[in-house]
């Protein structure tokens, strides 16, 4: 056998990395071959055998996004990963990070920190600290068991995301930088002993446990926080529906006593018993109804708050609904009321309600409409086999009532808003289509604004999560070329990928009337044309 390896790795020694990859991948299908297609002895092992080979790339994964992050960071370096100086595709390392490797954005972040923390530090980095020599690491103890590639990359993060944690908490009380690394390499000694004899959960247990004891450790005995202490506590967070109830979602808020002032004023106000009006509903019902119908003032005068975003009109409450399931209810409704009339006139006094409607939005001419309701898409449904009768998962929708936030508000309340917010009622049509007309201005009106948001919901470039509120309007062929402003010629992107559609980083295409980009072929070398999933589903 020694001899056997002796000859394996003088071969190895010949080939380039590539060569090397294509052996390892080789090596897997042939291990793959190997394996009974039934269970037999020892499978266990060889199992925990693959579980351990692929932890050894860990380390190497690690080093790699650190070097990536120095390319990406340093101008200088940009042509080692095929991008030119300035603008690119990429909001920052992160993203190229998750983009070029298919990860998400949390695991991409997670490779990064890891890379900065517990590996070498490389000459290369123009983000390196002055603290920490080149070759050396800021956390040896944890990255001398991080190079050994036997720990789950989750516990090397949830290890360093505590001593940041801790770290920035005794710089807000004001600690020494001598004593804040003292903390930190006793907090380090102790991680490493229970990394390796504890599983995932189990860790992140006891990191969590541990560290809201130091947290409370450092506060001051009197009480007296600093006020970058009380700063940092401040937070707003959804916990998400309660028991599953898409209509009780928990929020949990930490605020400054301004805001605690404003929210027990308010809570006073709504329970106020002299007020009573014995609706039976409870002080916290009381309460959140309150808070639930400031915010809804707030929002309808957003305009002339000094909020930051609210002017671009982006920040908006739209209730959606697909228009083929409008259409249908409105086909019932009318059968309910005229069971007398034949369909096929049921028929024609629909077609003639639509259009009317349609034509007084300065919609299409009539041949158009009538051209769209011969093409019209089924409604949505919740019947498996209407479903897989047309074999189109499309049509899934549970609830065709939806905010850009919220996947499911009830009628009742969709009515309610509509009485107090001014909802504006936005149909979409075939594959997230809307019917508009173009208008002689290069400023996208409200109305078309409301409508293009409805639609996309969010950034429409694939990978983006940026939320409709965040983003910007551009136009899909230039104003400046003849483009219109409508909803047809109307796109929804961050800021980002705006200036990288300018920059020619990203190209956009219409298939079938949907808007599609192609991205970087960094990503995609394919340039196969691709739409953002993550909302617009």
């Amino acid at each position: 056998m020694p001899s056997t390896l002796s000859n394996i790795f003088a071969v190895l020694d010949d080939l380039s990395i590539e060569e090397l990859h294509d052996a390892a991948r080789d090596i897997v299908q042939r291990i793959a071959e190997l394996e009974p297609e039934v269970p037999t002895d020892g499978v266990l092992q060889r199992s925990q055998l693959v579980d351990a080979t692929i932890k050894t790339f860990t380390p190497l994964q690690h080093r790699y996004a650190g070097l990536l992050k120095d390319a990406f960071n340093e101008p200088t370096l940009r042509a080692t990963i095929g991008l030119e100086p300035g603008k690119t595709p990429f909001r920052d390392a992160n993203d190229f990070l998750a983009k070029t490797h298919g990860l998400r954005g949390f695991e991409a972040t997670g490779r990064l920190k890891i890379a900065a923390a517990m590996t070498p530090v490389r000459a290369s980095d123009p983000d390196r600290a002055d603290d920490v020599a080149v070759g050396q690491t800021k956390l040896p103890q944890l990255g001398q068991l991080q190079a050994t590639g036997t720990v789950h990359p989750a516990k090397l993060s949830a290890a360093l995301n505590m001593l940041d944690a801790i770290d920035q908490n005794a710089e807000a009380v004001g600690k020494s930088p001598k004593l804040r690394d003292r903390l930190r390499a006793v907090i380090e000694k102790d991680l490493v002993e229970k990394i390796e004899h504890t599983t995932p959960e189990e860790f992140s247990r006891y990191v969590g446990r541990r560290k809201r004891d130091l947290l409370a450790a450092l506060d001051p005995a009197d009480k007296q926080f600093t006020k970058k202490q009380t700063d940092a506590m401040h937070n707003v967070w959804c916990e998400g529906p309660v028991r599953g109830n898409q209509n009780a979602h928990k929020w949990v808020m930490i605020v400054d006593a301004e805001a605690h002032e404003a929210f027990q004023t308010m809570q006073s106000v709504a329970n106020n018993p002299r007020a009573k009006d014995h609706d039976g509903r409870s002080r916290g019902q009381r309460s959140m109804h309150a808070f639930r119908d400031a915010i809804k003032l707030v929002l309808a005068n957003l305009e002339k708050s000094q909020l930051r975003g609210a002017t671009g009109g982006h920040t908006q409450m739209v209730v959606m609904a697909d228009y083929p399931t409008l259409i249908e209810g409105l086909r019932t409704e009318i059968a309910e009321l005229l069971p007398e009339m034949a369909f096929e006139k049921r028929e024609k006094l629909l077609a003639f309600l639509a259009e009317k409607e349609r034509s007084g939005a300065q919609t299409p001419q009539m041949s158009e409409s009538k051209e769209l309701a011969r093409t019209l898409p089924p409604p949505k449904t919740t019947k498996l086999p209407e479903i897989l009768g047309d074999e189109n998962l499309e049509r899934l929708q549970p609830q065709i009532s939806q905010g850009l936030y919220t996947s499911f508000i009830p009628p009742d309340v969709a009515l309610r808003l509509h009485c107090f917010v001014g909802v504006t009622p936005v149909t979409l049509i075939g594959d997230r289509q809307i019917l508009s007309i173009g208008r002689e201005s290069r400023r996208f009106p409200d109305h078309i604004r409301r409508a293009i948001l409805a639609r996309d919901r969010g950034c429409a470039v694939p990978g983006c999560h940026w939320p409709a509120a965040w983003c910007e309007l551009h136009h899909i062929e230039y104003w400046s070329q003849n483009g219109e402003t409508s909803t047809a010629n109307g796109v929804l992107v961050c800021a980002h990928h705006h200036q990288a559609l300018h920059a020619k980083m990203l190209a956009l295409v219409r298939e079938n009337g949907q808007i599609k980009f192609k991205l970087h072929p960094l990503v995609d070398p394919a340039q196969q044309p691709r739409q953002n999933y993550f909302w617009q589903s």
